[in-house]
């Protein structure tokens, strides 16, 4: 009989499908969980909903439970990554949590097992590497089991105390050094024969970091997932969101890109009427780069989505003043006007609202003149006078599409600057 002994998944979905197809294709299909579903991983729903599918033996693990207990008013990251945990957790799989025992005691080709997240005596005990022997054999005579299975550590351990074998798989989830591959255990076991090994698995490493950012996730969790990435400092913000655009909606790619440079040379030669400063262009690059980020989920709403994503790059953008700005100036790009009775929006001062609704209404228009999604519009000039802005366009080709479209999303510059917006066109 083999048996793929795992724990510390942590909502690593990629990863855990990985440790599971790995072990099935050893010939194993039964699994012994250390628990710790949920925590630092992307994808806790999906994770308990693959865990609890499969035969297994489960415990529950210290960050099951305290995400079971999570309550809105505490603070502190931990706290609001429990909260992140729970409100995406389904009823169904939070009752399936609920239901975990702390330990589990069975028979198993005539060995005893005990399985547990740290020790019988403590949930939260590392039981490692480093455990001294004086500690696990007063745990080898608590436990009264020929087999003890443990997690927590996140470390991989096969140690014989007395009669006593001590096996932790490892996290197939959250690794804590150099090597970032899921890691978990198989046990060959049959009446007079035991043998344990660890394996290392690789997974879609990228696909759990870009799902940390889009989901929004607290702490900067994303950028643990891929060997040498550097998020937060090291890679200017311009990088990191043609990085994102590259990895994420390179169907939209183009697009957001031409929208981007239209959207920065009204910025300035708009920057008279305007007024403000170079760092509001650098967070118009980032909200219009970015602004078609939702399409991730579909079109429905795709500028709130957009919004959440961004909200989530506090790895990317550690201001969350500044994280909230240019969230709001993206999902402004389409849909209902700016309005202080709106969640986030109304976090920021009169002089950021102000900001973005002058940003929102940049973007809209340079939104509008590339509608065909055809690049058509390949440069503008602005002319500004007492009671109008005329936006020249140079075109390679029709772009009535686009001069519709971007006049009827100009209601929001027209509202906020109190000039009426025309657009015409110089073929090139």
């Amino acid at each position: 009989m083999k048996i793929i002994l795992l724990g510390d998944v942590h909502g690593n979905l990629p990863a855990l499908e990985a440790v599971l197809e790995d072990g099935r294709r050893r010939g194993a299909d039964i699994v012994l969980n250390t628990g710790d579903y949920v925590g630092q991983g992307p994808f806790p729903d999906e994770t308990v909903s693959l865990l609890s599918s499969v035969e297994s033996v489960a415990v529950a693990g210290n960050f099951d439970r305290n995400v079971l207990r999570a309550k809105q008013g505490k603070t502190g990251e931990k706290a609001e990554l429990h909260l992140w945990n729970r409100g995406r957790l389904s009823r169904e799989n939070r009752k399936y949590l609920k239901n975990l025992p702390r330990t589990k005691r069975f028979l198993l080709a005539g060995k005893r097992f005990l399985l547990t997240h740290g020790s019988p005596e403590d949930i939260e005990e590392n039981v490692g590497p480093e455990t001294p022997d004086e500690r696990l054999w007063e745990i080898a005579r608590m436990a009264s089991s020929d087999i003890v299975l443990t997690g927590h550590t996140h470390a991989p351990l096969s140690k014989k105390i007395g009669d006593t074998w001590f096996i932790n798989p490892g996290t197939a989830g959250r690794p804590l050094g150099d090597d970032l591959r899921a890691c978990y255990a198989l046990l060959h076991i049959q009446p007079g024969y035991f043998r344990v090994n660890h394996y290392l698995v690789d997974y879609d490493m990228a696909k759990t970091a870009d799902a940390a950012l889009f989901r929004g996730m607290p702490g900067d969790f994303a950028s643990s997932f891929l060997p040498g990435r550097a998020v937060a400092g090291d890679i200017p913000m311009e990088d990191e969101a043609e990085r994102i655009l590259e990895t994420t909606i390179p169907v939209h790619a183009d697009h957001s890109r031409h929208v981007a440079s239209i959207a920065l040379a009204l910025f300035d030669r708009l920057e008279e009427l305007h007024g403000l400063d170079r760092e509001a262009r650098f967070q118009l690059q980032i909200a219009s780069t970015l602004h078609d980020i939702g399409w991730l989920k579909g079109q429905k709403e795709h500028h709130k989505v957009a919004m959440e994503f961004i909200l989530g790059l506090d790895g990317v953008i550690p201001d969350e003043r500044e994280r909230i700005l240019i969230a709001s100036v993206a999902r402004y790009h389409r849909k209902a006007d700016p309005d202080d009775s709106h969640p986030f929006f109304e976090r920021l001062s009169p002089g950021d609202r102000e900001t973005v609704r002058k940003l929102a209404a940049i973007l809209r228009i340079a939104d509008g003149l590339d509608w065909t999604h055809s690049s058509v519009v390949k440069g503008v000039e602005c002319l500004v006078g007492d009671g109008a802005v005329t936006v020249l366009c140079s075109t390679s080709g029709d772009a009535g599409a686009e001069r519709a479209r971007a006049l009827e999303k100009g209601a929001l510059f027209e509202k906020v600057f109190g000039k009426k917006l025309d657009i015409e066109w110089v073929r090139s």
